[in-house]
């Protein structure tokens, strides 16, 4: 039987390849029914009156676009999982591997080398921009948890002095 959960509880890598793929999917069903709430995919409005031409269209780019985000999703999950398990090491490197990865797949659905290479690219970098985003988001929120553990010593410093002030005085 499948694990979804390896023993520290933690999704496996087939749960986040499921993850992955049904995410995949749901936004590409998402964008489908944005592009053609937009009327973009069909160029002239009377085929859009007509539920003969409306209704093949709209399930013919729900199936494209849902099952391409969904291996899109897919690969990323399981690239990434398969990495972080290969290299044994957890780091902001293992995202953009898996982008990249996910980017070949969306570019081979469209048969062209020069997109798969692009998408490839701009997969990684986007990938690379959102790990080096939460790494300086970290780095700000444990500046500010020193910048506020030096304002409770400052403060703590503060009232033994007060206090030495007044056993002085008295």
């Amino acid at each position: 039987m499948f694990r979804l959960k390896n023993a520290e509880g933690e999704q496996s890598c087939l749960g986040q390849a499921i993850n992955g793929g049904l995410s995949g999917v749901v936004i590409g069903g998402v964008f489908v029914v944005f592009r053609t709430s937009l009327k973009v995919s069909v160029p002239t409005q009377i085929l859009y009156t007509d539920p003969k031409v409306f209704f093949p269209t709209f399930f013919r780019q729900l199936g494209l676009y849902t099952g391409l985000l969904g291996a899109v999703g897919v690969t990323y999950a399981a690239v990434n999982c398969g990495v972080k398990s290969f290299r044994a090491v957890d780091d902001e490197y293992n995202s953009p591997i898996a982008a990249a990865s996910a980017g070949l797949i969306y570019g081979a659905r469209r048969n062209s080398l020069k997109i798969a290479l692009l998408t490839s690219v701009s997969f990684a970098g986007i990938a690379l921009l959102v790990e080096f985003g939460q790494k300086i988001k970290s780095g700000l929120e444990i500046a500010k948890e020193k910048e506020a553990e030096t304002e409770r010593k400052v403060q703590l410093y503060k009232e033994k002095k007060a206090l030495e002030l007044a056993h002085a005085s008295a």
